[in-house]
């Protein structure tokens, strides 16, 4: 009896249960996409530290300690949360799977958007996984990174736009009410997450404006709104609450109200949102437009078909929304102007869902216009045709995972891990390791604090000493007897004060100066004064086989990648590159470039900058050998993975090969993307000088000693050009002004003689 009982109840729970899900078939449809997003991401998740801002996050996050500006607070107080209630494997990979998890929903909810505005699930579910398995989103939402939290705030305030949109139309003004309030706090969480959700916050107030505003901004209303808003962005109190601590990583110490409002301001970081030259906009644009075809293999043409029909096929309204949220989203990142220079594909992720929802949409048209154009067919081949094309908008995106997986699988990735050690495995006790590089320091910085790996080393970032938070201050103060004939910028400030006596070792490619000594040890070069014991030999050839570059299969290395693998030969070359000896090191940087540039699937992240560096030198090497020819051929090849890069390499072989219309381009794109770079005005200044354009190079020239007082050749060269423009009182001034300040040097001496000759 109990039995047959067990088994009624049992039939009945299953009968009720497959009614459900056979009226709400959306939720198998979620359930679905979620699981086969969500099993990916776990399989390809980093179970280390990665490159670029992984390490940052990662250190503040073991020591409940800060991380670079805005801070991203809410990230750090919901990855403590997290990584405490899934304690399985290592941090990095808790993180990791934080960010899968929110990937994950992300599409979810973009089903859910496009099941709203296009009443379609064919397509919601291509959108979904079109985002889902696109580059740049699965690449970044497998690493420690906000971006997938990011998508997350952004993909849930559309959906709740849309929502409020439906509740005002249907006069629901009670519930309209309450969902905009949730928008209003979802937008201030979103603000304590990342800032780039600050874009989509005003393509949405657009769009709640122009549907209703009168039911949006009312006295009953806008109060509120206010303040959930502010509540939403309550989590930036974490940030000094976490610097009272005094956490072993606190990045800026945010814990004053200055402090706090700098850290906030990202004042201590590269910036310079809006300051991009227009005039290499269309590079950027093409760049940004030519990512779609990495982004979203096979298929891409469906976003543009869905773009287009998007405005017959669903609510203009909507339509219109759409494409003003992907200009505000894609047109400030083509604007910023970052030191790295190049465009950082990572950050148009939200445009690239925006594009996601369009595929959706022209998945669902197409289908329609078959539909429609077989209506004359019989019943059965209808049916045939729509089961097909289903089949196809779903496979097509689903194709993906087979081209991206491989390239996104950071389950095996311990470049950055390798590079670190290496670093702390050749330099010597007690020393100091000057860096300049996210990809270097980051991951450096977690491993010391994590692992407890070489405590004694210290990492000194020296455009950053100055910055709370930060070492290296005591470095840069230090009184020496040399101080005097010091100058220069804060690395070489650090280095002439500190390296004779203290074990001091680079990993920077970005400077030289050929009265240190270089001495390569690896994944850095340890710096010594002149005169002292002169470092063992090394051969490239001997390099080359203790750090082989891959010549196979290496088209699923990113850039990071790349970089860690190439770092001990970009050291080598710097190192050949200090000590003169030029020929060694274009033998090197031969080897790097085409293995950077091989079978290369996406450029992005900061290791672009370092290859931007490589380049530079690599231009330097070839023209201290003459080889100016070479260098007007290779060292453009750069532009291929940056677009902006400019370097005075390219002008000054021109120049030595009298071509001064090339050189003088050159260098005003240089300029224009360097505008404080005293040395490239000097150059133009001279160019315009040879070809006798006096009122030109008067111009660079004044600009140059604006910039640099203490140039005193450039001073010189001012002086004459004055006098060639018969300008005699300030040409005579000048040149008594290099005889003032630098009575012993050869623009002195020639000065003197030209006031001699000349009787003035």
């Amino acid at each position: 009896m109990n039995q047959r009982g067990g088994s009624k109840r049992t039939l009945k729970i299953r009968s009720v249960a497959r009614v459900r899900l056979t009226d709400r078939p959306d939720s198998l449809i979620i359930a679905a996409i979620f699981v086969i997003c969500f099993i990916l991401r776990i399989t390809t998740s980093a179970r280390t530290v990665t490159s670029c801002d992984a390490g940052d996050f990662l250190s503040a996050l073991v020591t409940t300690g800060n991380c670079h500006g805005p801070g991203y607070p809410l990230y750090l107080m919901s990855l403590k949360v997290f990584v405490s209630l899934f304690p399985f494997g290592s941090i990095p990979f808790r993180v990791s799977i934080y960010s899968s998890f929110f990937a994950s929903v992300t599409c979810c909810l973009l089903y859910a958007i496009l099941l709203r505005i296009s009443k379609s699930r064919l397509s919601g579910i291509a959108a979904s996984l079109a985002f889902s398995f696109s580059y740049t989103f699965w690449s970044q939402s497998v690493i420690p990174e906000t971006y997938s939290l990011n998508a997350f705030f952004i993909a849930l305030m559309l959906l709740l736009a849309f929502k409020w949109e439906e509740l005002v139309t249907s006069k629901m003004r009670k519930s309209a009410d309450n969902t905009l309030l949730l928008l209003a706090f979802i937008a201030g969480l979103s603000l304590s997450n990342h800032m780039t959700a600050a874009f989509a916050i005003l393509a949405i107030a657009v769009f709640i404006l122009d549907t209703n505003w009168q039911a949006a901004i009312n006295v009953r209303n806008a109060p509120r709104i206010i303040l959930f808003f502010l509540l939403g962005i309550l989590p930036y109190v974490y940030l000094p609450a976490a610097a009272f601590r005094g956490p072993a990583y606190n990045f800026g110490d945010p814990s004053t109200p200055l402090r706090w409002f700098y850290h906030v301001t990202m004042h201590y970081q590269r910036s310079g949102l809006f300051k991009y030259p227009l005039v290499f906009l269309p590079s950027r644009l093409l760049r940004f437009l030519k990512s779609l075809l990495t982004e979203y293999p096979h298929f891409w043409l469906l976003g543009w078909v869905g773009l287009i029909l998007s405005f017959k096929t669903i609510k203009r309204r909507h339509a219109a929304f759409l494409l003003l949220t992907f200009f505000f989203l894609a047109i400030p990142v083509m604007l910023y102007r970052q030191q790295e220079a190049i465009v950082r594909a990572h950050f148009y992720y939200p445009a690239y869902m925006i594009f996601a929802i369009w595929i959706g949409i022209g998945a669902e048209a197409v289908r329609s216009a078959l539909k429609d154009a077989t209506g004359g067919f019989q019943y059965v081949f209808q049916k045939l045709t729509a089961a097909f094309l289903t089949c196809v908008f779903f496979l097509a995106p689903l194709n993906s995972i087979i081209t991206h997986y491989s390239k996104v699988d950071k389950s095996k990735d311990d470049y950055s891990v390798r590079l670190a050690r290496g670093i702390f495995e050749e330099t010597d006790k007690n020393a100091v390791v000057i860096i300049d590089n996210d990809n270097v320091y980051f991951p450096a910085r977690y491993l010391q604090i994590s692992e407890r790996i070489r405590p004694d080393v210290r990492l000194i970032l020296p455009a950053a000493v100055n910055a709370p938070g930060f070492e290296g201050k005591d470095l840069l103060l230090r009184q020496t007897p040399n101080d005097k004939r010091i100058t220069g910028s804060k690395l070489v400030r650090i280095v002439e004060k500190n390296f004779r006596d203290t074990p001091v070792f680079y990993t920077y490619q970005g400077f030289v100066d050929h009265s240190w000594n270089y001495q390569w040890r690896g994944f850095s070069i340890k710096l010594s004064a002149k005169g002292a014991p002169p470092p063992k030999k090394i051969s490239a050839s001997e390099a080359f086989r203790k750090y082989p570059l891959p010549k196979k299969n290496i088209s699923n290395l990113d850039s990071d990648a790349r970089e860690a693998i190439c770092f001990p030969l970009i050291m080598l070359a710097t190192h050949y590159v200090g000590r003169g000896q030029f020929e060694k090191a274009v033998e090197v940087y031969e080897r790097i470039s085409e293995f950077f540039l091989k079978d290369h699937y996406v450029f992005s992240l900061y290791s672009c900058l370092t290859f931007s560096d490589v380049f530079e030198f690599y231009g330097l090497a070839l023209n201290s050998l003459n080889r100016y020819h070479e260098v007007i051929e290779r060292i453009p090849k750069a532009r291929v993975f940056n677009p902006d890069f400019r370097t005075m390499q390219i002008s000054f072989a021109y120049r030595m090969l009298n071509m001064s219309y090339e050189a003088l381009q050159e260098l005003n794109d240089f300029i224009l993307l360097k505008e404080k770079n005293a040395y490239a005005y000097k150059e133009r200044g001279s160019i315009y000088f040879t070809i006798g354009n006096m009122k030109k190079a008067s111009n660079d020239l004044k600009k140059a000693i604006e910039l640099d007082p203490g140039d005193h050749q450039t001073r010189f060269y001012y002086g004459i050009t004055l006098l060639e423009l018969g300008q005699e009182k300030r040409g005579i001034y000048q040149l008594k002004k290099v005889i003032k300040e630098a009575p012993k040097s050869k623009q002195a001496q020639f000065a003197r003689e030209i006031l001699e000759r000349s009787s003035l």
